[in-house]
């Protein structure tokens, strides 16, 4: 049995459990820091991510950077930079 989570992306920090405003993506991780790099990958700023089972909300700033492409990568990789995703844990917001 996996010890994986489900982290849903809330719209805005809600107050009360009825108030959750869910979007489409939904991810899988053991830590909420995991789920929070995947939606930052996507482009998502103010990340607010709800632990489904729980009262929690995990609120995260998300970013993204330009880094250059590793020396010791394979021969097929041609670009020489990409796109790194960074978060930083804000708080954690327990719903009412």
């Amino acid at each position: 049995m996996s010890d994986k989570k489900t982290f849903n992306v809330v719209k805005s920090l809600p107050i009360r459990k009825a108030d959750l405003q869910r979007t489409a993506m939904c991810f899988n991780n053991k830590q909420p820091r995991g789920a929070a790099l995947k939606a930052a990958n996507r482009g998502v700023k103010n990340i607010y991510l709800h632990e489904r089972g729980t009262k929690k909300v995990h609120v995260f700033k998300g970013s993204m950077k330009r880094v250059k492409t590793a020396a010791s990568a394979p021969e097929w990789v041609e670009r020489p930079q990409h796109n790194q995703a960074a978060v930083k844990k804000v708080l954690i917001h327990y719903l009412v």
